[in-house]
């Protein structure tokens, strides 16, 4: 329903992914940028996260992963792009996360990366992928995986890097995976009680 927030069956829970064509590369992709490192104002650029901001050094906003002292800087109103943080939990888990609970966890669903493989891919593989791909955008605190359900959850030790790598590496597929990979379908997590 259009007036309740509501969207139609096309874009629900058993619609088809399709992935983004671009995506950041920090070593090929990082640089200067007209933003000065360092004052109130530097929030890293959404467009660079998902590998396609056309302004290159020209543009207003950092083009590097965050960092522990972007997050001490910003505070918990906003997330690493400076966007506004939501007062509670969506209960879809997408968006810029929850004011009330600093999240550093991520939901990684990774059904369709492996296609055509008979038996499920190995732990051992899927943690190997996960933590090359991920772990670019900063330290990762753990990687956990169930295979029975193809999930994946990557809790880091900075919020910025988990909101850093959402948008970098949500509907996109992983580096090493075979041809005709379906992409990441990426979320926030509830965070475990029980690191």
């Amino acid at each position: 329903n259009l007036w309740h927030g509501g969207r139609g069956r096309s874009g629900g829970r058993g619609a088809p992914r399709s992935e983004f064509p671009t995506r950041v590369s920090l070593a090929l992709d990082a640089g200067e940028t007209m933003c000065e490192d360092g004052t109130d104002r530097a929030v890293v650029c959404v467009h660079f996260a998902g590998g396609c901001c056309t302004e290159g050094a020209r543009c207003q906003f950092l083009h590097r992963a965050p960092l522990g002292e972007d997050e001490r800087r910003l505070g918990g109103g906003v997330d690493c792009f400076g966007r506004e943080r939501h007062a509670r939990e969506r209960p879809d888990m997408r968006g810029t996360g929850c004011l009330l609970k600093p999240n550093k966890s991520l939901y990684v669903n990774y059904a369709g990366t492996f296609p055509g493989q008979g038996a499920p891919p190995a732990i051992v593989r899927v943690e190997e992928l996960t933590r090359r791909d991920f772990g670019e955008f900063g330290p990762i605190a753990g990687i956990h995986v169930v295979p029975s359900k193809t999930l994946v959850f990557v809790r880091y030790y900075w919020r910025c890097s988990a909101e850093f790598a959402k948008e970098a590496m949500h509907a996109r597929v992983l580096q090493g995976a075979p041809a005709g990979a379906l992409p990441l379908a990426v979320r926030w997590a509830f965070e475990d009680p029980n690191p």
